[in-house]
């Protein structure tokens, strides 16, 4: 059985190639473009893995987490974050808080399979 994985980016172009890249190893189970979607799609899914844009309209990717883990806690999804920040930009806290890993774009896809991958 596939992991099941929920695609959010207000970006088409990088929904679409996420899309294609990961289509074989997941069951994507929604793509979606902005944050209030995005926890909609969660709800409706449950998916195992949130790959989520920082920034995104009308609620970030943050934002949305920070919400997932209080619905869900410790039995929350696994969290990915993809930005355009750069590092110097991104609060590390935040990530340690959320137990987030990052994947910096242009995204390198084949780092991400090897990251959403189980060994």
């Amino acid at each position: 059985m596939k992991p099941t994985l929920l695609i959010a980016d207000d970006v088409l172009s990088v929904r679409d190639e996420l899309h294609r890249c990961l289509q074989d190893d997941f069951d994507i189970v929604a793509l979606s473009a902005d944050g209030p979607s995005c926890l909609s799609d969660y709800k409706r899914y449950r998916p195992g893995i949130l790959l989520l844009d920082i920034v995104m309209p009308l609620k970030s990717g943050v934002e949305v987490a920070r919400e997932i883990m209080a619905m869900e806690g410790e039995k929350g999804p696994r969290v990915v974050f993809l930005t355009g920040l750069r590092d110097g930009e991104v609060n590390r806290e935040i990530l340690s808080e959320l137990s987030a890993d990052i994947i910096y774009k242009p995204v390198d896809l084949a780092r991400l399979r090897e990251l959403l991958l189980p060994v």
